[in-house]
């Protein structure tokens, strides 16, 4: 049983993105086609999905065992890690546009800034 459901995204295809507290732990999932699918990061301490484009590419956040942020895209089974040099906090907040692009919220020491990437 959800302790507590956080959050919930939503596609033009009607894929949903969310993440969910349980036992302390926060994981993702996905919900399409009438089944949910865990969506953990491998090896992560709490995984968090903070969008999903039209192809289905889910773009996040996850915090690894020494709970450092580090970005993620996960598509077709598989995960990318996403880390921009220099940053800290990488990436705050994710999206990915369905031309392809990831576009990230990114902070340094001195300045914020948002990048992108493909």
């Amino acid at each position: 049983m959800c302790s507590i459901l956080i959050r919930i995204l939503l596609n033009n295809q009607g894929t949903v993105v969310g993440r969910y507290a349980l036992g302390g732990v926060v994981h993702g999932f996905i919900y399409q086609n009438g089944q949910y699918i865990s969506l953990d990061v491998p090896g992560a301490a709490a995984t968090y999905p903070q969008g999903i484009n039209d192809s289905g590419e889910v773009v996040g956040e996850m915090y690894d065992s020494n709970f450092n942020p580090h970005g993620f895209s996960y598509s077709t089974g598989v995960f990318k890690m996403i880390d921009f040099p220099g940053g800290l906090f990488t990436p705050r907040s994710m999206e990915s546009t369905t031309a392809g692009y990831l576009l990230a919220f990114m902070a340094t020491p001195l300045t914020s800034r948002l990048m992108a990437t493909t």
